[in-house]
């Protein structure tokens, strides 16, 4: 049963080594070279405990463990942080905080999810039709290409315009994670400031 379960434990080993090695230099490639430097050596000593003469039990230990932490720390120090950059509505509360952008002036006139925005802003997103909007001065309005396109044909114009990438990340797909196809699935949101033609 023990070398059942070493022989599990280093196949499991080997897919999380495959893994991280996708995520690092395919899925989102390193900017740096810090992070690929710590995680070769991280690899090593994996592959030192993992080939280590020693008790089995303590080697089936280490080796779960050593698994754990590299899958763990290839999520946190690269593949989320990278991930985020895609989530459109915690991108556009930081440029909104730095712009001093009041969030009690920004609605939306589609039915696109606001949540990231709403959680960030601490404050939710207003929902108003574009007719109501009209009436309205020194706001902002949150929309995707076809909302802005509506707006370009209304009576109402935009004197600036933030723009970020826009994916839902929890619905992770095999066309966001390959890079030579992700700009097929990203989208953009806009921060419109609106003022009268």
């Amino acid at each position: 049963m023990t070398k059942f379960l070493m022989g599990a434990q280093f196949f499991i080993l080997s897919i999380v080594f495959i893994a991280t090695a996708l995520i690092c230099f395919f899925v989102f490639k390193f900017d740096g070279v810090l992070i690929p430097i710590l995680l070769c050596g991280a690899g090593l000593v994996i592959v030192y405990f993992a080939l280590k003469t020693e008790n089995n039990y303590v080697r089936l230990i280490t080796v779960s463990v050593m698994a754990s932490l590299l899958l763990n720390a290839v999520l946190n120090l690269h593949f989320y942080p990278n991930l985020l950059k895609y989530q459109g509505g915690s991108n556009l509360a930081k440029l909104i905080e730095a712009k001093e952008i009041p969030v009690d002036r920004i609605y939306k006139i589609g039915e696109d999810h606001t949540w990231a925005l709403d959680f960030y802003n601490k404050f939710p997103v207003q929902m108003s039709s574009l007719e109501n909007l009209i009436s309205k001065k020194d706001i902002w309005v949150y929309v995707n290409d076809a909302e802005l396109e509506t707006i370009r044909q209304s009576e109402l114009d935009w004197d600036e315009q933030l723009t970020v990438d826009q994916f839902r990340i929890t619905r992770l797909q095999g066309k966001f994670l390959n890079p030579n196809t992700r700009n097929k699935v990203v989208n953009k949101m806009h921060l419109v400031h609106l003022i009268r033609k």
